[in-house]
């Protein structure tokens, strides 16, 4: 199954810095949600994750590039060429122009400043050169300037009648292409230019952004920061000229925008027509089917609150929430008049960033008042302060933002206050209780609902003073979240039309030997495919399929081979506390969204006859009914056989072959899970894909794990916990090395084969290009040693085979005279042995034990039938003797642990500046 490149990461480890990835995130999530997930990633994620086949574009910020250089140098900057040279994009602003250069060369007359150095990635296969502007010192805006920018529109094919010829860019340390225009053989394309004086000597041209194409995909490098925003930018009162900076920016900000617009298409992505603002989070409406229960929860809540200017809030632990009061309407006004009588409690936290900036220049000494942890009040009054002086059209830290609860005690709101129809919810939720016999109804009786939220998870998750008082079945929704939460390094897109919901639940410790706490996550699964399912008479026929540990997925209707496509995914996190550990079950699902990826209700409508389109409030209460239903049982059976057997008519993944990465690519076929701790049952293959007896536990490591492809060769990542069987580890190095030249084998077939039949997407054969080179560097490594050393072995037998075979020839000339049956005889001896010892070099599992055995019946079986031949050859079988003892020693001195071999390439590079 092909996997759809959703994803735009954006560089955010050492060496960058954070004003440049918050510019990143902001304009490129403008331009590009809800199509793609933007979303930063470490320096970690690069090297070991499998980001590959999801990642659009891969982009590198301001800041030091030295810093990206001692983080990646070797194998991450090798994953990012393989990357994007089998398709990928990269797009790297200022410093990350400098580090996609093949070298850089920073104030190389400043014995101070000097950084002079190649560089691994190549992108530009020339020098980058600054400063292209002087001025520039490091942690400073000082010599930050309004760059004149000239598009070369001849570089692009898509240019709008109407497009301005220059545009003002921020600018502050980035470099000069230097030649671009002699490198336009080499493909090199010049974007764009700077049209003032320069700094240093850029050679033919003043190339400010330059593109290329490599291999399949394709590299956008700038000097410049056209990504930064003049809304982003505060004035700073000691630096006067930075006020004529931004204005001069924002002049020209609709070019600069369009400019944007044209690099990323360019660059393959589909870039919105007008730049999609971040909408403003939401009142959070408090409700239940009780309207009695929320004065009652508001009531348990009295230990968390805190009451500032008769106002009461909550300081949850990573947000504020404030309880709004029955009839009032606590907006901007009014928090704005609550700054005013507490301004002169605190000093001003939230004024001009640039009023910040300069005060983080000067790094005032800290009086002991100042060093003293902040109270709950002092907390709470920052982000009332942060709330009244933000504008939602900037680059915002949400967690200081003030989100409102509204208490409904009297009823629930009307669908005029909210698109969320709260009567129709508790009505099918009451059905779906009833219909299933869930004696307390708990999940789902009382409900927070947000229009725009951060996150659902987030919410409760991250607040544990909230969700420690929060009743069990507590449930979060929203229409729209801004920072949806993924499994390890993942951002869930949850774009218009998409339904995501996080439910409590309080699992007591006491359960923990007879129902697993892990299970939780199983039980939301089965629970989504029974309330989808179970939504209405017809619904069953919707084939909803589980991804082993946390995905849903659905198979498309009316194709050849039923492609499965995901359509949601589970992320539960837990935290122990008290006598139970406090559960956070996170859903969410592909609803009625065209984009990023397919939805229930395409699904419905594919049905014959076509089935009327789910709505947001029934299908909600059914899983929320189902997960009650299974919730019980589970608390009272554990996870019985009838679930098991549930869950396993939902996945994906019964005696399917998968490759285990830590393991030296050995295959494995899925068995099941484990009745005790949810842990994945695999049992090892060996040759030709045979059982060898040993079974391995393994769980998951965030998403790096998929199955998709465990038949083709590629490597995923996971981790054994627990194994049986007998495994002979002097051979191991020989089996990683025959398994990574298998995989490389079988990766190199796919290739042709799509070469040939044209039956793959370019996507597709960009996937099998960049895996086929993660096999064959797999088998590089782990066979180097193999060959090496089974080289001089190898010559040995080979001429052991030539002698004997002389020998043989010689006996069978001076036995002419016997019967004609015993030469025969003697032939399919010898052949059979001959075979045996060619098996055995390809074989190399158990080449030893093989070769013992066929040559020992081969020689006795010469010697039986002639005891003159036998006695003719004793010379070769001392010969043979010692090769044999050569390879026991070479094994038994040469082996090596079962854990993947790796190469490391030390790279002594010189330091180079902070740039931003």
């Amino acid at each position: 199954m092909a996997t759809r490149k959703l994803n735009v990461l954006i560089y955010s480890g050492h060496g960058s810095t954070t004003e440049s990835v918050r510019h990143c995130l902001y304009t490129l999530r403008r331009l590009l949600s809800p199509a793609y997930a933007v979303i930063p990633v470490t320096g970690d994620v690069l090297i070991k994750e499998p980001w590959f086949s999801t990642c659009a574009l891969l982009v590198f910020p301001g800041g030091a590039d030295l810093g990206y250089c001692r983080t990646l140098n070797g194998e991450g900057n090798r994953r990012i060429s393989r990357y994007v040279n089998a398709g990928g994009s990269y797009l790297g602003f200022c410093a990350g122009g400098y580090y996609g250069s093949a070298k850089c060369e920073f104030e190389v007359d400043d014995p101070k400043m000097a950084v002079v150095g190649d560089r691994e990635l190549a992108f530009f296969p020339g020098v980058c050169r600054g400063l292209a502007f002087e001025g520039f010192k490091y942690a400073s805006e000082a010599g930050a300037k309004a760059a004149d920018i000239r598009i070369e529109k001849t570089a692009f094919e898509d240019v709008k009648e109407g497009t301005a010829d220059t545009f003002k860019s921020y600018y502050n340390g980035g470099g000069v292409f230097v030649d671009a225009k002699k490198l336009e053989t080499r493909g090199v394309q010049v974007l764009a230019s700077y049209t003032e004086g320069l700094h240093v000597d850029s050679g033919e041209s003043q190339a400010a952004v330059v593109y290329r194409k490599i291999g399949e995909g394709h590299a956008i490098l700038t000097g410049p920061h056209p990504e930064f925003a003049p809304q982003n930018l505060s004035q700073i009162p000691s630096l006067p000229s930075y006020a004529s900076l931004i204005d001069s920016i924002t002049s020209t900000d609709a070019d600069r925008v369009a400019f944007l617009g044209l690099m990323l298409r360019k660059l393959g992505l589909n870039v919105n027509e007008q730049e999609q603002a971040v909408p403003s989070l939401s009142r959070l409406h408090l409700t239940s089917h009780k309207p009695a229960a929320v004065a009652d929860l508001i009531a348990s809540l009295a230990e968390v609150i805190t009451v500032v200017d008769g106002e009461d809030y909550i300081q949850g632990g990573n947000d504020v929430f404030h309880i709004e009061k029955e009839g009032s309407a606590w907006g901007v006004k009014e928090l704005k008049r609550a700054v005013s009588a507490v301004s002169e409690k605190l000093p001003t936290i939230a004024s001009l960033q640039g009023t910040k900036k300069e005060e983080e220049e000067k790094v005032p000494e800290k009086t002991t008042d100042e060093k003293r942890p902040k109270t709950k009040e002092e907390e709470v009054q920052e982000c009332i302060e942060y709330t009244a002086n933000s504008a939602f059209d900037q680059i915002l830290s949400y967690d200081k933002v003030v989100k409102t609860i509204v208490p409904h005690k009297e009823g629930v709101p009307t669908t005029r206050e909210t698109p969320f129809h709260h009567e129709s919810f508790y009505a099918n939720l009451h059905h779906y209780h009833t219909k299933l016999r869930n004696p307390s109804a708990a999940f789902g009786s009382t409900l927070i609902y947000g229009e725009v939220v951060t996150s659902t998870n987030t919410l409760l998750d991250k607040n544990p003073a909230l969700l420690r008082s929060l009743p069990n079945g507590f449930t979060v929704t929203a229409t729209t979240q801004i920072a949806g939460r993924g499994r390890g390094s993942n951002v869930w897109v949850a774009p218009p039309g998409a339904m995501m919901f996080s439910t409590v639940l309080h699992h007591s410790f006491a359960l923990s030997q007879s129902a697993p706490v892990i299970f939780i996550q199983y039980l939301a699964a089965l629970a989504i495919v029974q309330g989808i399912q179970g939504y209405a008479p017809g619904y069953g026929k919707i084939p909803v399929k589980l991804k082993w540990p946390n995905d849903i997925y659905a198979q498309l209707p009316g194709s050849s081979n039923n492609p499965v496509v995901k359509i949601g995914g589970i992320l539960v996190n837990s935290s122990y506390s008290g006598s139970s550990y406090d559960v956070v079950c996170g859903i969410g699902l592909n609803l009625s969204n065209a984009l990023p990826t397919t939805s229930l209700n395409q699904l419905a409508a594919g049905q014959m006859p076509p089935l009327k389109p789910f709505t947001q409030e029934k299908l909600l209460a059914s899983i929320l009914a189902s997960f009650e239903s299974l919730y019980t049982t589970f608390c009272t059976a554990g996870f019985s056989r009838d679930m098991e057997e549930q869950y396993y008519r939902a996945w994906l993944h019964t005696d399917q072959i998968v490759e285990l990465e830590s393991e030296g690519g050995v295959k494995a076929r899925i068995k099941g899970i484990t009745r005790d701790w949810g842990l994945l049952l695999a049992e090892e293959l060996g040759w030709q894909d045979r059982p060898t007896g040993k079974i391995v536990s393994l769980q998951s490591d965030s998403n790096s794990f998929d199955f998709f492809r465990g038949l083709n060769g590629f490597h995923h990542k996971k981790r054994r916990l627990s194994e049986g069987g007998d495994h002979d580890r002097s051979f191991s190095w020989k089996e990683k090395a025959l398994a990574g030249e298998e995989a490389r084998l079988e990766v190199q077939g796919e290739l042709n084969k799509a070469q040939r039949n044209g039956q793959l997407k370019d996507h597709e054969l960009s996937d099998i290009k960049l895996m086929a080179g993660d096999a064959h560097r797999a088998y590089e490594i782990m066979g180097r040693k193999y060959r090496d050393d089974n080289q001089e072995l190898t010559a040995k037998y080979n001429r052991d085979i030539k002698e004997m075979k002389a020998k043989y020839e010689s006996g069978t000339a001076k036995l002419a005279d016997s019967e004609d049956r015993e030469i025969n005889q003697l032939k399919t001896k010898f052949l059979e042995h001959e075979r045996v010892t060619i098996a055995a070099q390809s074989e190399l599992f158990d080449y030893k034990r093989t070769v013992e055995a066929r040559y020992e019946h081969g020689m006795e079986g010469l010697k039986q039938t002639n005891k003159k031949l036998f006695e003719r050859n004793k010379s070769l079988q001392s010969m043979l003797d010692a090769v044999r003892q050569t390879c026991d020693s070479a094994c038994t001195a040469q082996a090596i642990d079962e854990r993947p071999l790796s190469i490391h390439a030390n790279f002594t590079r010189p330091d180079a500046p902070r740039k931003n």
